[in-house]
């Protein structure tokens, strides 16, 4: 029988798997130019989800949006990304911190 920390460990990989799946799938359904059509469909469907769902992915985007901020602050980026990690950036910056907040309910 497995003890407590390798079944963690275990759980600990298993979600890195799926992260690392969830962000190539990401990827590769924004990396085309012709899906903007696409783009509006799961957008749209996104904002029907539940509530907290719906609290939950902003809570993902806005890490998204400090990571991207972060590659601004240190220079990481060039032509091909420099609008998102600024625009990211303004976002960070200007977002007072009780609204980045978004409870859990």
């Amino acid at each position: 029988m497995d003890d407590f920390r390798s079944v963690t460990v275990r759980q600990k990989d298993e979600r890195e798997k799926n992260g690392k799946l969830f962000a190539k799938q990401f990827s590769d359904f924004v990396n085309s130019f012709s899906n903007d059509d696409i783009q509006f469909v799961a957008v749209d469907q996104m904002t029907r989800e539940h509530r907290t769902i719906q609290q939950n992915m902003m809570k993902f985007f806005m890490k998204f949006v400090d990571e991207m901020a972060k590659q601004a602050d240190e220079g990481r980026y060039d032509l091909r990304n420099e609008a998102s990690v600024k625009l990211a950036q303004h976002i960070r910056d200007n977002t007072p911190p009780e609204v980045k907040a978004l409870p859990y309910i």
